[in-house]
Parts: structure tokens; sequence; C-alpha cells
């Protein structure tokens, strides 16, 4: 994990797409520490938290720490399955919509179509946002990194109001 301004982290820098997925990290001294990614930090980089910090690192000082960092393929969730979120309490706006796909284990959401709309991924979190005419019973399809695709229609995503936020 690193904190600085993004063109000095390279390929450390926040990837919104990296949101909720658990990551494991050992930093030498102490245990590995699993994470969840929630948000970066204002620099552009991954925030370890001091509590997270203190875990990983066996209770030493802030400062300069190598560490390594691993993607898990942990479930978030009870259920084993996917599943899709709107990214607020908004799911009857037939003009917007903003959905993300959680509970992914080790894939990466690299793009959404919605109605024949690429969907814009937002910088700070996993959910893709839709301008443009449509019903809740049109599938959102989400491509993984792998190739592989997703559909689910979108009156079978939940509200934002009730997934679970880390922080």
């Amino acid at each position: 994990m690193a904190l600085g301004d993004i063109s000095s982290l390279g390929n450390l820098r926040f990837n919104a797409s990296l949101c909720g997925h658990v990551l494991a990290i050992q930093c030498g001294s102490g245990p590995v520490v699993n994470m969840i990614i929630a948000n970066s930090n204002l620099g552009g980089g991954l925030d370890l938290y001091t509590s997270t910090w203190k875990k990983a690192t066996n209770n030493a000082s802030p400062g300069v720490q190598s560490c390594s960092v691993q993607m898990t393929s942990q479930n978030l969730f009870a259920s084993s399955g996917y599943q899709c979120y709107y990214a607020n309490g908004e799911t009857n706006n037939a003009y917007y919509r903003s959905v993300g796909l959680l509970n992914i284990k080790d894939k990466i959401v690299i793009s959404a179509t919605y109605n024949k709309i690429n969907g814009v991924l937002q910088s700070s979190q996993p959910y893709f946002q839709f301008n443009g005419q449509g019903t809740g019973s049109m599938p959102v399809t989400f491509r993984f990194s792998d190739g592989s695709t997703y559909s689910v229609s979108l009156s079978q995503c939940k509200s934002g109001a009730s997934k679970q936020i880390w922080s």
C-alpha cells in the first residue's frame, strides 16, 4: 500500500474496479492481514487505516514499510453468487442508472453495458453510470478482465440503501 500522488505511484494507484475486493497484506513483521478495499486517499493511493497498519506491521510506527499485497478469492457476503447494487437508493429513474457488481471474488469488472450504452466507471467507487432511457427489466452486462461476462436485469439489483459500506 502506498501514499503519494498518482504520477509517483505507478501501478499502485487506486483503481475503482478493485473496490470491494479482499486483499491479503504481509509486511514482514506482522501476520497476514485481510483487508477490503473501500476507497482511496486524496493522493490517489490506497490507504491503510491505523488499526490495519498496526496489525500488518506488528505495531510499527507510521512510515515507509515494504509489504506484499495479493488479491484473494474470499467471499464478502453470505451468498456465493454475484450481487448487483445501485450506487444509491434511486432505483426507478429511467434516464439515469448507477450500478455495480460486487461479491465477484478474484474477478475484476472492466466495463458494463445497459441498453446498448457503455457505462462510465465512477472514479472512486465500483459503479457504472448510465444516461439514457431504459426499463428495470432490461439487462446490464458486466465484462470481466478475463473476457467473461455476467448479465442481470436491473430489477434484480439491490437498492444502494441496503448495501454494506466498509471503511
